[in-house]
């Protein structure tokens, strides 16, 4: 297939009157311009650098090679089971002081007021009660 037969060569065939006839405003004639450089602006240094044969040949320690292996992950092949929860731990129950670090801030705590209204409704005879509380957030 030749480059001339893709249809991404195509290109427009037909051109509206009106658009050959078109001005460009002012406002558009400048944004069409590009945008200049900065004057102080400064290209950037190459980098080029030589690097010695001596690089070229080097050879990694025992200790390098070591730390570059990943970490052989035995315990997952041995217990596949490794990152489940035990019942002890599912029943443990936190001390007293981990309760207490646990706890929001009091500036942050929502304390109900001692106010409360009470609305009732009857419908076919039956008394429905419901209890609202206020809310006092403190910031």
């Amino acid at each position: 297939m030749e480059e001339d037969e893709t249809p991404y060569n195509e290109g427009i065939t037909k051109i509206n009157p009106a658009a050959l006839k078109a001005i460009a405003s002012a406002r558009v004639e400048t944004l069409a311009q590009e945008k200049q450089t900065h004057q102080s602006y400064q290209p950037p240094c190459p980098v080029q650098s030589i690097v010695s044969s001596t690089t070229l040949k080097a050879k990694a320690s025992i200790h390098i090679t070591q730390l570059a292996r990943p970490k052989d992950r035995k315990e997952l092949e041995e217990n596949p089971n490794v990152w489940k929860v035990s019942h002890g731990a599912k029943n443990a129950q936190a001390s007293q002081r981990v309760s207490e670090l646990s706890a929001p801030l009091p500036r942050k705590v929502k304390t109900k007021s001692r106010s409360s209204l009470v609305v009732e409704s009857t419908q076919s005879g039956i008394v429905y009660t419901f209890s609202i509380l206020f809310f006092n957030i403190k910031y």
